[in-house]
């Protein structure tokens, strides 16, 4: 009680140099709560999405390669404990109008009665339906001009690829989040009976009773479905979003940690200038009996009230950074209307749990430092400088050797590897060997004063070198600082290459036309025949299904036919253990039962090139489906997994030839896609050429989700330079965090300073002069704080760098000299920032009143 009443006290004497660090700790903990509180904002609206998406529906299954099976499998959905309620489908393609103008979509068979997923539709005019009637999304009863009781003659196909007509009439409009508005829902005896399947579906929607077992369920399904497919579709969703954006939470956490290890910095240094400040008060408390122990908990609970203080104004003040961060949410990831962040009580917990760790890493060695003061040397000042001090080559070593190691781990060289240890060792090694060159170069480094005045220059050097812990304090936040902003701008340079060069190997043609439906694929010899194009080939994903089953692993997959004599003129895909491009390509060509594996795929099938992989097919002729292709190449890409094709991605996907895919996966020599190559002198017109060739066939709607390499490649970095830009603005809350604490030292160096001050103006120095002192003071500090964050942000780019190598997702090492070129602007400005005010401070001192206070 003693001891917090004293340190209530003395927090107000120090006015400013307490409101500094309060408003350190202030914006660290707002910076952790209010990111934190936009982050869940924008996972949960997912969550919302997904959930809204699917409804009710945490299970899909469907037969392996896409074909109707007997209903008798439902039996087997419906045994599992964890499945609720299930609901069947017949999914059938129809059309209305002829074959090459008319109106596609789906005609789905349903039990209205009992689908829980179709009760869930938003639907206007009846939900109940009976045979000749049906419920129609409403972007096809617009397009048909269709209303309730309106009647159409919908054409279908049988089992046997017999046209059928069906007429129906339309009970009610369905306004779908799902399907994107393309399904005709009938019932399904009565679709079974028109297409001649009776007795067959082609999807089971589950529901469970627990939706956080779906993972689960969906093995246990898995393996007494080994030929379907079963899937979790909300909680795969759930689990890529949370893979695809993990990088970029560690990057948030990784900054939000450097902030509060700045303010941490901060109050250390305060306390310690406290200390430093009072210790003749120490000695009298001392002398009068009070205890070690006493005088430990004076100062550390200073520290705490501070951390207080700081902590709960941080988390209210969250709440407002958290608008803005929210702001900048929607504007990154083109995510409109987020819902407003809600402070959860995980939050604040998580924000008082920093703040308090902050303040307590902060204030223990100044508390501890203040209680081990020895009497006589605290109340006579003469006695003082027989204290030991730490020796300077003692700490350049500790600092050579902690340096070694973050550098070995970072290059990879020590025998053993802990995550981000680098990131500690890296920048407390520099800061440590920085600490004991400054003691021995600081005069030199103050070269650059001698213009200003060479009196400056000596003043300068001897006050860095008599407050070294102050100095190393103040350069080591900027170092820090500015080390993590170099490894952002360096990993930010290498994502853009590595994404560019591995959009251009996946994608890598001039113009990617996308057509509204599927086209022949002899569209290319239309293409071929312009002036401007050198060649064009189609990239056509077939609409069903395959599942590969691998030596170790199954896994449903998607399959994408190319033509093997021209794509690789195009595309230049990256072959890892193959053989020659030539061979691949050509393998591909003369054999339909071969295929290009992604390496990742791969990977998961246990399979290399030269080996065999059974694939279920479409193929009726082969036994039960089952078809053996040898792998001809496996590739690899850095943005596979981000480019999708129907329900896979390419990184999920086999590449065959159009023969093959017409052959076992129910291609028909047609492609929406098709990827177009210029020739070199039209390259820069790519975009002008794209319009025109939409012009040339308008009914292909070609101008609508076309693109250029250019284009493509122009939105990619626009995105990451978003991302990033969210990064560093994160980071440059910390570099204003850094600023306050220099602000706080050149405060406490004014205070310190008064009669030097003093003697100094009546030695004829001018009081621009005397800002010019500790202006310089403080640009010395930046410079120094700068020239140790180029080898730290670089050691810490290069751990990055190797550890995403070693994560599958190689990221070229690349100098950010723009990044270093900003780091030296940002250093000079946070110095000058936060010696501004000092130095104004004590240019205004007057000179009698300087040299009465001692």
């Amino acid at each position: 009680m003693l001891s917090t009443k004293i340190a209530s006290r003395n927090l107000p004497k120090r006015r400013l140099r307490t409101a500094l660090t309060v408003t350190a700790v202030f914006l660290g903990v707002a910076l952790l709560v209010g990111i934190n509180m936009a982050t869940a904002s924008a996972l949960g609206e997912f969550n919302v999405y997904i959930n809204k998406f699917w409804g009710a529906t945490d299970i899909v299954v469907t037969s392996g390669n896409g074909l109707p099976f007997s209903n008798q499998t439902l039996d087997t959905v419906q045994e599992n404990i964890l499945v609720h309620q299930t609901a069947e489908r017949l999914e059938w393609g129809g059309r209305i109008g002829s074959n090459t103008s008319g109106t596609p979509f789906f005609l789905t068979g349903i039990n209205p009665t009992n689908d829980f997923d179709y009760a869930t539709f938003n639907i206007t005019g009846t939900r109940l339906f009976s045979y000749g009637e049906a419920v129609v999304d409403n972007i096809i009863a617009e397009k048909l001009g269709a209303n309730v009781g309106s009647t159409l003659n919908i054409t279908t196909f049988t089992s046997q690829l017999l046209p059928e007509s069906m007429l129906l009439k339309f009970v009610g409009i369905n306004y779908p989040l799902r399907n994107i508005g393309s399904t005709i829902y009938l019932l399904l005896p009565e679709l079974q009976s028109t297409v001649g399947l009776g007795g067959e579906i082609t999807h089971i929607f589950a529901g469970l009773y627990d939706s956080t077992k779906a993972i689960q369920a969906e093995d246990e399904l898995q393996k007494l479905l080994p030929t379907y497919d079963v899937s979790a579709p909300k909680a795969e969703a759930v689990q890529r979003i949370e893979g695809q954006t993990a990088g970029f939470q560690i990057g948030l956490n990784v900054m939000i940690g450097v902030s509060l290890v700045v303010c941490s910095f901060i109050v250390f240094n305060t306390l310690f200038m406290t200390v430093s400040e009072r210790t003749y008060e120490i000695g009298i408390l001392r002398a009068v009996g009070s205890s070690r122990a006493q005088i430990f908990k004076i100062f550390f609970t200073e520290g705490t009230l501070i951390g207080i203080l700081g902590t709960v104004a941080g988390i209210l003040g969250g709440l407002g950074l958290a608008r803005l961060f929210t702001y900048v949410f929607e504007t990154t990831f083109d995510v409109p209307n987020l819902p407003i962040a809600q402070l959860t009580p995980s939050i604040a917990l998580a924000g008082l749990g920093a703040g308090f760790v902050t303040v307590i890493a902060g204030s223990l060695y100044p508390a501890l430092s203040a209680s081990r003061i020895n009497i006589i040397q605290a109340i006579r000042p003469s006695a003082r400088n027989s204290s030991r001090q730490v020796p300077l080559p003692l700490i350049g070593l500790v600092g050579v050797l902690t340096l070694s190691l973050g550098v070995g781990e970072s290059l990879r060289l020590t025998p053993f590897h802990v995550n981000y240890l680098d990131v500690v060792l890296v920048p407390i090694g520099l800061v440590l060997l920085g600490s004991a060159i400054f003691a021995k170069t600081g005069r030199a480094l103050t070269w650059p004063m001698f213009l200003l005045s060479g009196a400056v220059r000596y003043v300068a050097s001897k006050s860095g070198r008599k407050r070294l812990l102050r100095s190393s304090i103040c350069f080591g936040m900027i170092a820090i600082t500015l080390s993590f902003a170099i490894m952002i701008g360096g990993i930010q340079s290498g994502v853009q290459g590595a994404l560019q060069l591995g959009i251009q190997e996946a994608l890598g043609a001039d113009i990617i036309l996308v057509a509204n439906q599927s086209v022949p694929i002899s569209f290319t010899d239309s293409l071929k025949s312009l002036q401007q194009v050198a060649s064009a080939t189609p990239l056509s994903p077939s609409p069903y299904p395959a599942k590969a089953f691998g030596k170790s692993a199954t896994s449903s997959i998607g399959v994408v036919a190319v033509d093997p004599s021209v794509f690789p003129t195009i595309i230049s895909y990256t072959f890892v253990n193959s053989p020659p491009v030539s061979q691949i390509y050509s393998q591909l060509s003369s054999d339909n039962q071969s295929l290009l594996i992604p390496d990742s795929l791969a990977s998961k099938l246990d399979v290399g090139a030269g080996d065999q992989l059974s694939i279920l097919t479409r193929n009726s002729t082969a036994n039960n489906n089952f078809v053996s292709f040898t792998v001809a190449g496996v590739f690899t890409g850095p943005v596979l997994q981000y480019i999708q094709f129907g329900e896979h991605f390419a990184s999920d996907s086999i590449v065959v030839s159009f023969s093959a895919q017409h052959e076992y996966f129910g291609g028909d020599d047609t492609s929406p896609l098709f990827l177009v190559d210029l020739k070199p002198e039209y390259k820069s017109q790519a975009t002008r050429i794209a319009q025109d060739i939409a012009t040339m066939f308008p009914r292909y709607d070609l101008g609508e989700n076309s693109l250029t390499l250019g284009e493509l490649l122009s939105l990619v970095n626009n995105t990451i330079n978003r991302i990033f830009t969210l990064i560093l603005l994160i980071l440059y809350f910390a570099l204003l965090i850094a600023s306050l604490g220099i602000g706080a030292t050149m405060i406490m160096n004014v205070s310190d300073r008064r009669r030097e001050i003093g003697l100094l103006r009546s030695q004829g120095m001018s009081r621009g002069q005397i800002v010019g002192l500790f202006l310089g003071e403080g640009a010395l500090l930046g410079l120094f704080g700068f020239l140790l964050a180029i080898p730290g942000g670089l050691l810490l780019l290069k751990g990055a760098t190797n550890s995403t190598a070693l994560a599958g997702f190689f990221i070229p090492f690349v100098v950010p000299y723009n990044a270093i070129i900003q780091s030296f602007v940002l250093a000079i400005v946070a110095v000058l920032a936060g010696s501004l005010y000092p130095a104004l401070r004590a240019s205004r001192m007057e000179i009698t009143r300087a040299l009465e206070l001692v």
